[in-house]
């Protein structure tokens, strides 16, 4: 009778522990064919039990689910699908079991609160922008079998100071690690047979590509070593404190968003053996006030030098054919550009919001003039042709 009469007394006084012993309630579960397809309810703490047979997080299963603090997930799971937990912003700790062999694109895109996770050792495949957003991501450790990193996995990861990638990662895709502005050191496994580390950069293994340049480093100059012949993209994006690069001669690519958000760039010099500027190269460097393109460039890519606010001149080569759609648009302190006779097309608002240009001439070999190329450009300013470019929203000749 005593040890009754104890046992009523404490499920009396400790509600917590019987609540805390039952699983989630299965009406805010969304099941099919072992994939949880989606789940409905508001808790901030979930365990899923074993016992329900899941073996993959669907599609958007958990999207924006903004009570979520913590999760625990079972074992037999071996997908977390695209953007399963998407805009969980609230979520700070997630337990994934030892058998997930893939994280999909965007899984974990914006959860602001995830400051650290551990992938279990069976993951091969961290898919595009997987952590993008994750602002307050401090660490990760990616596993031995990993193999390839999709594009943008970790864009905007601003609080990540440094990682490592192990030797097994075979892909790197474009714009991994860029706005991460607190990275200051990439180190990958020198057994690896793709890529290697140089001082903390990332290049791939002949040291032929600059892949990644971390941002959060604190050096005002940086040299790019001989035997580079590509930048990859965005590879010094939102370098903000570099004030100075240094090209080598034998660099011939310069890819998309390079040097793009630069905003300390006053200084580069592009060598002879460089023949492209990919779009967005040096979008915003808003410190840079002149450059010189060398004679081998032959086409300037879209919003190559958009909003570079600084830039008072610029000398384009005799080779140039193609200038992109809003190439310049924005310097709105460029005051002249002589066009060589080799353009034969100008993009769409290549020009737009110029409004400091005074002077242009365009040579009789342009064929092509896109929408409002010189929008808010006064006629006045332009020879014969260029007044009828003005007037005409779209111009072929």
């Amino acid at each position: 009778m005593k040890t009754r009469i104890a046992v009523l007394f404490f499920l009396a006084v400790s509600p917590c522990v019987v609540l805390f012993a039952q699983p989630p309630d299965r009406a805010d579960f969304r099941i099919t064919n072992g994939v949880l397809v989606e789940y409905t309810g508001n808790k901030t703490t979930l365990v899923i039990p074993a016992d329900w047979g899941i073996i993959a997080i669907g599609e958007w299963a958990f999207i924006e689910c903004r009570d979520l603090v913590t999760l625990s997930l079972p074992a037999g799971i071996t997908n977390i699908g695209n953007s399963a937990f998407s805009g969980c912003d609230s979520l700070v700790s997630i337990s994934l079991p030892a058998g997930v062999t893939s994280i999909g694109d965007g899984a974990f895109y914006d959860c602001y609160s995830l400051a650290s996770i551990s992938l279990p050792a069976g993951i091969t495949n961290v898919g595009n922008s997987a952590f993008s957003g994750c602002d307050s991501l401090v660490s990760i450790s990616l596993p031995a079998g990993v193999t390839s990193i999709g594009d943008g996995a970790f864009y905007n990861c601003y609080s990540l100071t440094s990682i490592s990638l192990p030797a097994s990662v075979t892909g790197i895709g474009s714009g991994v690690f860029e706005k991460c502005t607190s990275l200051t050191r990439i180190t990958i496994d020198p057994r690896n047979k793709f890529y290697a580390s140089r001082d903390g950069v990332l290049y791939n293994k002949t040291e032929t590509v600059l892949v990644q340049y971390p941002a959060g480093r604190e050096e005002i100059r940086y040299s790019i070593p001989a035997g580079v012949t590509s930048i990859g993209s965005a590879a010094f994006s939102d370098c903000s404190g570099l004030t100075s690069i240094s090209l080598p001669a034998g660099v011939t690519s310069i890819g998309d968003s390079a040097f793009s958000l630069c905003s300390g760039l006053t200084s580069i010099s592009l060598p002879a053996g460089v023949t492209s500027i990919g779009d967005w190269a040096f979008y915003k460097c808003g410190s840079l006030t002149s450059i010189s393109l060398p004679a081998s460039v032959t086409s300037i890519g879209d919003s190559a030098f958009s909003d570079c606010s600084g830039l008072t001149s610029i000398s384009l080569s005799t080779g140039v054919t193609s200038i992109g759609d809003w190439a310049f648009s924005g310097c709105s302190s460029l005051t002249s550009i002589s066009l060589p006779a080799s353009v034969t097309s100008i993009g769409r608002e290549a020009f737009s919001y110029c409004n400091r240009l005074t002077s242009i001439s365009l040579p009789a070999s342009v064929t092509s003039i896109g929408s409002g190329a010189f929008f808010l450009l006064q006629p006045s300013y332009f020879d014969k042709p260029a007044r009828q470019c003005y007037q005409h929203w779209e111009w072929t000749l």
